[in-house]
């Protein structure tokens, strides 16, 4: 969500991440089959984009509330993230957990937004959004530790670099999200909020990038290889 903020470096953050988070999208579309696992984050940074630099001006010029655009990202940032992060966890009962924290955050949804009729900020559900998404990140490492015993595994993969930027762009701003509804009007907290969320949010995609790109290592390798040995005979 845009706020209006008093630092430059916010500005630049934000340009910044804006750049970042376009990069891997261009590298899915002209490397599909090599970043095929990667998908649905291509999926998710689009849509970011797509938010940031459409759906929030549309929603305040024609809905007059900047709180539009940000509640339905919140639905599809959450849906793409656990669509992620369930192929990943190896536990059992997997299927259990993601049924229950999906029905609560619908509960939360629906009661933020129809019952309530919230017309700021959904700092709650997005709050639980966050949580959930923390909950599923640590599950992933959990159980990564308990069942894989290969060594190999435990280096940093494609994998483990996006759930390590999930993890850092979701504890960044949890609590602001609980805090933002209270303190919106604070005009140093939105400031706060934005350059912490601009930089959070530079981390997370500047993580992605290189997990694109180590997805693309080993074609990278081999047109290396081929191309040496060509000049080499």
């Amino acid at each position: 969500m845009s706020l209006i903020n008093t630092y430059p470096i916010t500005t630049y953050l934000l340009y910044l991440s804006l750049l970042l988070g376009f990069i891997p999208i261009v590298i899915s579309v002209l490397f599909p089959k090599k970043t095929k696992n990667l998908r649905v984050i291509s999926i998710y940074l689009f849509t970011a984009l797509f938010t940031d630099l459409f759906l929030n001006p549309i929603s305040k010029v024609y809905f007059n509330s900047p709180f539009i655009a940000s509640k339905i990202f919140t639905v599809i940032e959450f849906a793409l993230v656990s669509l992620y992060l369930f192929p990943l966890i190896q536990l059992k009962t997997k299927k259990s957990i993601f049924i229950t924290f999906s029905s609560l955050f619908v509960v939360t949804i629906f009661t933020e937004n129809i019952l309530i009729k919230n017309q700021s900020f959904d700092s709650f559900s997005t709050g639980v959004s966050a949580l959930i998404v923390l909950i599923y990140s640590i599950i992933y490492l959990f159980s990564k530790v308990s069942f894989d015993t290969n060594p190999e595994s435990f280096k940093l993969d494609k994998t483990f670099l996006i759930v390590s930027s999930i993890l850092i762009y979701f504890s960044g701003t949890f609590f602001i999200y609980i805090l933002i509804k209270n303190n919106y009007l604070y005009e140093d907290f939105r400031s706060s909020y934005s350059l912490i969320n601009a930089l959070v949010l530079t981390t997370r995609n500047l993580i992605i990038v290189f997990a694109f790109f180590k997805s693309l290592k080993p074609s990278l390798n081999q047109k290396t290889y081929i191309s040496s040995t060509k000049y080499s005979i």
